[in-house]
């Protein structure tokens, strides 16, 4: 939904630019939306509050724009019916306060309008490119540097399928960074394998609330004590299992995560065990990471890279 301010279209407006309301109704002359900005006399007695239709918490922040400049609703394009998720196009004001906030943005062709109207004017949504690699087995640490590919037989141990064969080759990856391979080859009961997940931010915004899962691999088992007494915790429970490492923005394990509940951003749910439902079907094992945490990192900006580590034995 947008909202026009000023006499953006050569008309005398409709809206007063210190304040004003819009009531929407259905077939049946029921309201069903609300919203309001600014303050004054154009602004009615809103509907009652057990409707639930509009939060007026930042609503006199959204005037002062610019003649032909809308005001616009911001997470996604859908409405959450409070005040915190509007904003003056392009202004950016919502970043802070609204949830999954995304910029909005102009596409009108005419200098003097800043809107875009007819259009969804939500930036595109954040992109996470994840590039897995076995980056140890046993003992013994792989250094490669595959480069996955969709044009080679599927047998190959570069071979990828699309539309993920191009990931590992984005210019924003440090250099020599996605180190392990793609295929381990041939490897008995017994043997250790540990998985990377490398994770780098694309943007073209912020990525906030960044959850992470990966299913433990058919006939192999997590291994819980894999990362035991390496450092620094997260501040999980003292004395728990770690079997996690988490990389951020760093070629090295910058923290450990246990495999329990707790204080920390990790957690390890066992076969079968009810996990999150973006895991998807959690018949071996799941490893879960929430890498955004606020304060510390409350989104992970464009460019921005990383990665989360666990080991498994074949079984």
């Amino acid at each position: 939904m947008i909202l026009f301010l000023g006499s953006p279209l050569g008309q005398t407006p409709k809206l007063n630019n210190s304040g004003d309301d819009i009531w929407l109704y259905d077939n049946q002359n029921k309201i069903i939306d609300y919203i309001a900005y600014g303050s004054g006399s154009e602004v009615n007695t809103p509907p009652s509050s057990l409707l639930n239709l509009w939060d007026n918490t930042y609503q006199s922040s959204l005037v002062g724009v610019s003649a032909g400049q809308s005001i616009s609703l911001t997470p996604n394009g859908q409405d959450t019916n409070t005040s915190a998720c509007w904003e003056a196009s392009t202004s950016g004001n919502a970043k802070t306060r609204c949830p999954n906030y995304l910029p909005t943005i102009n596409t009108d062709a005419t200098a003097s309008r800043i809107t875009s109207v007819g259009k969804n004017n939500n930036g595109v949504a954040p992109k996470l490119l994840l590039v897995k690699r076995i980056t140890r087995i046993n003992n013994q640490d792989l250094t490669d540097i595959v480069d996955g590919r969709s044009d080679v037989a599927i047998t190959a141990a570069n071979y990828v399928p699309e539309p993920y064969a191009s990931d590992d080759n984005d210019t924003k990856w440090p250099a020599s960074y996605l180190r392990g391979l793609i295929n381990g080859g041939t490897v008995k009961p017994g043997d250790e394998l540990e998985y990377t997940i490398y994770f780098l931010s694309k943007g073209p915004s912020d990525a906030t609330n960044v959850k992470f899962c990966d299913l433990v691999p058919t006939n192999t088992t997590f291994i819980p004590t894999a990362f035991n007494g390496s450092t620094p915790r997260d501040g999980g429970l003292a004395g728990a299992d770690q079997g996690i490492a988490l990389a951020i923005g760093s070629s090295s394990p910058t923290v450990y995560l246990s495999n329990v509940e707790d204080a920390d951003r990790g957690r390890f749910y066992a076969a079968n065990e009810v996990a999150p439902s973006y895991c998807g079907a959690n018949t071996n094992g799941a490893v879960v990471v929430n890498i955004t945490r606020s304060p510390d990192l409350p989104n992970l900006v464009k460019d921005f890279y990383g990665f989360v580590r666990f080991r498994t034995k074949v079984k």
